[in-house]
């Protein structure tokens, strides 16, 4: 049965690049696994077996997904893959076809409005650090990348000793990490951007680009979470927005039909977590207007209990089980915070937190900043 799924984690990504170099994990993302994949023929052995591959460049990591594997189409794979990643084909034919790729996918992006807004969202909450531009890069970054660029971040960031594996077979449920002993990864902290007299006041942003409706993101900065506060901010994410009974789904869609799309969305970096909602409306004011009223309940009266230990019990049983791509959240969330949590360590800190433990949290998240981008 083809019931292992096998990630590799390479570490690189947005956080590490200067500004001159914005972008470029991502363009040797397409080098190796776009151009170098098809020209040594590993493509053509995905395809013959069936086996389904996805890479994408995050802010502290470049994460190979393959499924459909079964143990001996493993072996076969892992030995092709880490020699792929450590000897790939970066030559000018290599790189003036990627330039044409990733040209051709800002500009497709720049069509996607969820995308747009989300983009727009990150780059103004996160200005001043370094994930303030897009992980894709800018079109001028495309004029300047040479041959000896890429050559250099290969030869600084594709290395065996900067490489994290994890196989999860589904049908064990035993997920297996190399190398056995993972120390933190030695990445940068990403500090929120400071102000001289913090408010609770919303700062905003406002882009107009002519959309039939309004795409609007909100969200709130975590300075130097714990694993417990992560955790707790991971349950407050399903309250938010993916639960029958979330902020958006009951109230938003539901009661007021005031959206027809949006969720929640919660990233972890080393040094912050930067929990929000991305909603598409025609009414944004009277949308932020209902999110201030039920910030205002749930402080104020502790009335949501009931769905606090549901979110919570979800969030035990998801990890309970390890579900399809488990290894992934587990893998992208030690790169980028350097804390290794194995499902069973997970669900002791879930099981441990407390409703005043979540209401601290979350009192402690809506004291601050609220910055807000609106795209209309």
């Amino acid at each position: 049965m083809k019931d292992i799924e096998y990630y590799i984690f390479i570490k690189t990504g947005s956080v590490f690049e200067p500004p001159k170099l914005k972008g470029i994990s991502h363009f040797l993302e397409h080098i190796v696994f776009n151009y170098s994949l098809e020209k040594s023929g590993l493509n053509n052995f995905l395809e013959e077996n069936n086996i389904d591959i996805d890479i994408e460049t995050q802010e502290y990591s470049t994460i190979v997904t393959t499924w459909s594997l079964d143990k001996i189409l493993l072996k076969k794979l892992r030995k092709k893959l880490k020699y792929l990643i450590l000897n790939p084909e970066i030559s000018i034919e290599s790189l003036e076809q990627e330039k044409k790729i990733i040209r051709e996918e800002i500009a497709y992006r720049k069509t996607l409005p969820d995308i747009l807004a989300q983009e727009s969202f990150f780059s103004f909450v996160l200005q001043n650090t370094a994930l303030e531009t897009a992980i894709i890069g800018k079109k001028q970054f495309l004029k300047e990348v040479t041959l000896a660029m890429l050559k250099k971040w290969h030869e600084k960031f594709y290395r065996e000793n900067n490489l994290v594996e994890i196989i999860f077979d589904r049908k064990s449920r035993r997920i297996r990490v190399f190398p056995h002993k993972l120390s933190s990864r030695i990445s940068p902290i990403i500090s929120p951007r400071q102000r001289k007299k913090p408010h609770r006041a919303s700062i905003k942003k406002i882009i107009n680009r002519g959309l039939s409706s309004h795409v609007v993101c909100v969200g709130w900065l975590s300075k130097n979470p714990s694993k417990k506060e992560r955790a707790i901010l991971d349950v407050f994410r399903r309250i938010f927005g993916s639960m029958n009974q979330s902020f958006i789904s009951s109230i938003l869609i539901q009661k007021e039909h005031l959206i027809y799309k949006g969720e929640a969305f919660l990233e972890h970096y080393k040094g912050l977590s930067l929990l929000g909602l991305q909603f598409f409306t025609t009414q944004p004011n009277n949308c932020l207007k209902k999110l201030e009223q039920y910030k205002a309940k749930l402080l104020n009266d502790k009335i949501n209990k009931d769905i606090f230990f549901t979110a919570q019990k979800l969030e035990i049983e998801y990890f309970q089980e390890p579900q399809v791509f488990m290894s992934y959240i587990i893998g992208k969330e030690f790169m980028s915070t350097g804390d290794f949590l194995l499902p069973r360590e997970r669900i002791k800190i879930l099981r441990n937190i407390s409703y005043d433990d979540f209401y601290q949290c979350v009192k402690k998240l809506f004291s601050k900043d609220q910055f807000l981008t609106i795209v209309k």
